[in-house]
């Protein structure tokens, strides 16, 4: 009860004067960006700073629900919600029920995640698979996940892999991640096979990304942003 509390009250802070404020320059441009046919987002996005994946979410939501301000912002407040969601049992595992709640509380809370949970932007969608994978790394290292650790292990994987297409500062998340299996080995939570597995995971996620290096690097390398509209 005392979650369902903090999930409502989570949703009405975000939702709160959600079309209201003017559209700024990053939301113009994932607006118009997203209106694109999906071959024209991938050739915009590639000498971006950012991936292509939320744009070509957006792609097929507007037809949905139109891009007006609220429906534009709406996708960000239900994974700001979902964050939200997943803070508690990730926060329980580490200090338990209590602090659970606590956390979730906190982040309802949060000004700076409530802000990001109002953009039509794609980083409370990376926040949220960023702490995806923190979640499934304690999962792992529980008993209880002894019978459900490949598929755990690809839903790892997956996050990892969204998580880059999303931002490619989601690397530090994957950084984060790494120090944080060394931990688990450290305090003997995780196994060599364990450290295999993520290390593979780690490599899995790295190689599905790389088709995407291949094709923006050379527009990094060359600095051409000046591509037709």
């Amino acid at each position: 009860i005392g979650m369902l509390l903090i999930l409502l009250l989570a949703l009405a802070v975000r939702v709160y004067l959600l079309g209201d404020k003017n559209v700024w320059w990053d939301e113009a441009f994932t607006t118009w960006i997203s209106r694109k046919p999906i071959e024209r987002i991938l050739q915009l996005t590639a000498p971006d700073v950012h991936p292509p994946l939320y744009y070509i979410f957006l792609h097929g939501w507007f037809p949905l629900t139109g891009d007006g301000e609220f429906a534009g912002r709406y996708p960000a407040v239900l994974f700001g919600l979902l964050t939200v969601a997943l803070s508690y049992p990730f926060t329980r595992r580490l200090f338990g029920q209590g602090w659970g709640l606590i956390g979730a509380l906190a982040l309802t809370a949060s000004r700076f995640h409530v802000w990001w949970s109002q953009e039509t932007r794609m980083y409370s969608l990376t926040l949220l698979l960023i702490l995806l994978m923190a979640y499934l790394l304690l999962r792992l290292s529980g008993r209880d996940a002894r019978e459900d650790r490949r598929r755990l292990w690809i839903a790892y994987t997956l996050a990892a892999t969204a998580s880059i297409y999303l931002m490619y500062f989601a690397a530090l998340g994957w950084l984060v991640c790494g120090a944080a299996a060394l931990g688990l080995w450290a305090a003997r939570r995780f196994d060599w096979r364990d450290m295999a597995a993520f290390t593979l995971a780690q490599v899995a996620a790295s190689v599905a990304v790389l088709p995407w290096l291949i094709v923006s690097l050379p527009v990094w390398r060359t600095g051409s942003v000046t591509v037709p509209v």
